[in-house]
């Protein structure tokens, strides 16, 4: 059964965290589908792998990301991933295959991948951006409470199409996750929850959604909210401002799914052209 996560159909061997029972159907635009297969990589030459450890390496036909428990392996043409694990350690290459994996096939097929959470309010595809931990799937949880439909998690694939738009896709197969605090604040059965296993402390959950509370198809992006905690404000207080396109846009690269591990690799002009033109006609606050 193929997968409909960010632009990607993911035909997959391993299994990948989500639920597997929504299979809308749309159509991507001269998208193939991603192929995820279980394949040994220790044997990849690198001699930089082997006299200096580090978490990514450039191997020739693509890019090896190498946390310890598992190895995933990105072709340059973002068309295969190749997933190195021990049974026991799938779960957790799953889940880099879903966000370190498909984030840096979105940029070598020339999309961006924005971190964030992906919601459609009043019929409007937004982003909401934010770094780790500040909040985003928290506010993303309690918007779902009202009108909101979930699109994406984490990773939102954003695609530049030939009417010059920016369409964005909702990851139909995979469900929203919240950090174990918010479960209890929440009062949700835990037993009814599955809990994440990505090979960090932190203790997160992904909530099952019923088809009518998710994004189907594509869309273009409307807007981008850049979530910035301020310890001055109370509680209740919520501050906003229309942020100018270049401020926006020296924001932008540090809110880009996985930069920071593969960057030294990517076509800097293309990815910078793709980034102002986002910037310009996307609206941000």
């Amino acid at each position: 059964m193929l997968r409909y996560i960010n632009e990607f159909a993911v035909d997959s061997e391993i299994c990948l965290p989500g639920d597997p029972n929504s299979t809308a159907r749309f159509t991507l635009p001269d998208v193939e589908p991603i192929i995820i297969h279980r394949k040994p990589l220790d044997k990849i030459p690198s001699l930089l792998r082997k006299i200096r450890p580090q978490l990514c390496y450039d191997v020739g036909n693509g890019i090896l990301i190498d946390p310890g428990n598992c190895s995933i392996l990105i072709d340059y043409r973002g068309h295969k991933i190749s997933v190195d694990a021990e049974d026991d350690k799938l779960e957790i290459a799953g889940q880099w295959v879903i966000n370190m994996g498909l984030a840096t096939a979105t940029i070598i097929r020339g999309h961006l991948p924005l971190h964030g959470a992906g919601l459609q309010v009043d019929g409007r595809f937004i982003a909401i951006m934010a770094p780790s931990t500040v909040g985003k799937s928290t506010l993303s949880w309690h918007l779902l409470q009202k009108d909101a439909k979930f699109a994406c998690d984490d990773l939102i694939s954003t695609y530049y199409t030939d009417e010059q738009k920016f369409i964005s896709y909702p990851s139909v197969s995979l469900c929203p996750k919240v950090h174990h605090s918010l479960v209890v604040r929440a009062g949700l059965d835990i037993k009814q929850l599955t809990r994440i296993d990505d090979g960090s402390n932190e203790e997160e959950y992904l909530i099952p959604l019923p088809m009518q509370k998710r994004v189907h198809f594509p869309q273009q992006l409307s807007a981008v909210f850049l979530l910035c905690p301020d310890k001055n404000l109370a509680l209740s207080e919520v501050y906003k401002s229309k942020l100018a396109p270049v401020k926006f846009l020296s924001k932008l690269p540090e809110n880009l799914h996985s930069i920071w591990l593969t960057a030294k690799w990517w076509n800097w002009e293309r990815l910078s052209k793709r980034c102002h033109q986002f910037a310009e006609q996307v609206p941000a606050y």
